[in-house]
């Protein structure tokens, strides 16, 4: 079942800072600040320690989420993988891999707005939001 409380928590993190909200990506650090999208957040707020911050691709600029292995885990290649990411984001929610699809990985082609956010929220876990009427 869903952390409610931490879903919550997360999603007033997002109302209180929406410029550092990017749905199209974990987690991005440039010169201009750094955005995440709601399973960043997650682990910004849950387990900050499991951070990295890697380059990746010179063109894009900045530099992207990546977690570091968790107690007994191993990274064997030493590649970026954001499975690891959403893994662990979805876990620190208590999202089963449906719920986790459904909430990070939309919103990809273009920002949505946190109405957008608390209503598919809403669709995937049942967390009502007061004031929001699922479309």
């Amino acid at each position: 079942m869903a952390n409610e409380e931490r879903i919550r928590h997360v999603v007033s993190l997002i109302e209180a800072h929406p410029e550092q909200w990017d749905q199209k990506n974990y987690g991005r650090r440039t010169d201009c600040g750094t955005t995440m999208c709601v399973g960043g957040w997650a682990i910004a707020t849950y387990a900050p320690e499991r951070m990295e911050w890697v380059k990746m691709l010179q063109w894009l600029g900045g530099e992207w989420l990546e977690v570091t292995p968790g107690p007994g885990g191993t990274d064997d290649d030493d590649s970026f993988d954001a499975t690891d990411v959403g893994k662990l984001a979805a876990e620190l929610l208590d999202l089963n891999p449906n719920q986790a699809v459904q909430i990070f990985y939309f919103g990809v082609r273009h920002q949505p707005t946190i109405l957008d956010l608390k209503r598919r929220i809403t669709e995937a876990t049942g967390i009502e939001f007061p004031g929001t009427v699922s479309a």
